[in-house]
C-alpha cells in the first residue's frame, strides 16, 4: 500500500531518466536463484526510481509460480519513440479467463504459493503512470500451458547527452 500511495502522491516528472540495462542488472542480482536471461534493450527511457518495482514484481512472479527451474526472459524491441519490454516464463502459463484479471487489484492466486494480489495492480498502475501500456500473453501464441509473456511499453529518451545525469 505504501507503494500505491507513492505512485498516487508523488510527483510524476520523469527526470532523470532511467538507463534500462543498468536497472534490469540490477534487478535480476536481486534473484540469484532465478535462471534469466537478459538482452540487453542500450535504451534510456522516461521513468522514476519506482521502475524497479514493475521487474522485481514481474521477476518474482515468474519465479514463484513457475516453480523449480523456471527460466525467464527479458528482451526488447524498439519502434516509434518507445521499446517494448517482454518478460516471460516457461512455467504453467494462465488460462485466458486469469489473464484478464491479472492485474486486478487484490486478484488472489488460486495456488498454494498465492500473494496478496497487490503487485500486478501496482505494476500496471506504475506502467501507466509512464504514460505506457502493458498486457499479458502466452510465452508461445495459442499455448497458454507454455508459460506466460508480459509486454509492457516505455517511452524512449531521444538523443540523451553523455554528460546528462541518468538514474541507474
Amino acid at each position: 500500500m505504501t507503494t500505491i500511495r507513492r505512485i498516487t502522491d508523488e510527483s510524476t516528472e520523469m527526470t532523470p531518466p532511467i538507463n534500462l540495462d543498468a536497472l534490469i542488472s540490477a534487478e535480476i542480482s536481486q534473484h540469484p536463484e532465478g535462471a534469466i536471461a537478459f538482452m540487453r534493450t542500450g535504451c534510456t527511457v522516461w521513468a522514476d526510481g519506482l521502475l524497479s518495482v514493475v521487474f522485481t514484481n514481474l521477476i518474482r512472479n515468474s519465479i514463484k509460480y513457475g516453480g523449480s527451474g523456471v527460466h525467464i526472459w527479458i528482451s526488447s524491441e524498439e519502434a516509434d519513440h518507445e521499446v517494448t519490454i517482454t518478460v516471460e516464463d516457461d512455467g504453467p502459463g494462465l488460462s485466458d479467463d486469469k489473464k484478464l484479471q491479472l492485474f486486478s487489484l487484490f486478484q488472489e492466486s488460486t495456488t498454494e504459493r498465492g500473494g496478496r494480489g497487490l503487485g500486478l495492480h501496482i505494476t500496471r498502475l506504475l506502467i501507466r503512470r509512464y504514460g505506457g501500456k502493458i498486457r499479458p500473453g502466452d510465452r508461445i501464441p495459442g499455448r497458454p500451458e507454455s508459460g506466460l509473456s508480459i509486454r509492457f511499453t516505455l517511452r524512449l529518451v531521444e538523443g540523451t547527452e553523455d554528460d546528462a545525469e541518468i538514474l541507474y
